[in-house]
């Protein structure tokens, strides 16, 4: 990704998180034994980004552990 392009990320969040409250979690841990059992359990989240690790740990255990900690809203992803 070029600077010019970072820049414009950047920019655009900052606009963003100003009008909206935004905040971005990040777990150093096992990603299933995140979800499943290392967060609290009243803890839902609007968007889960899971990158890559379907290639690692079969989508279907990602979708069974991380679907559960979306909230019940049809905009969550």
């Amino acid at each position: 990704m070029c600077l010019r392009k970072m820049t414009e990320l950047v920019a655009g969040f900052q606009a963003c998180s100003q009008k909206l409250s935004v905040e971005v979690t990040l777990w150093c841990m096992d990603a299933l034994q995140c979800c499943d059992r290392g967060l609290r359990p009243d803890l839902a989240f609007d968007a889960i980004n899971t990158s890559n690790l379907a290639d690692n740990l079969e989508l279907l255990n990602l979708l069974l552990v991380a679907g559960s900690r979306l909230k019940p809203d049809p905009h969550s992803r």
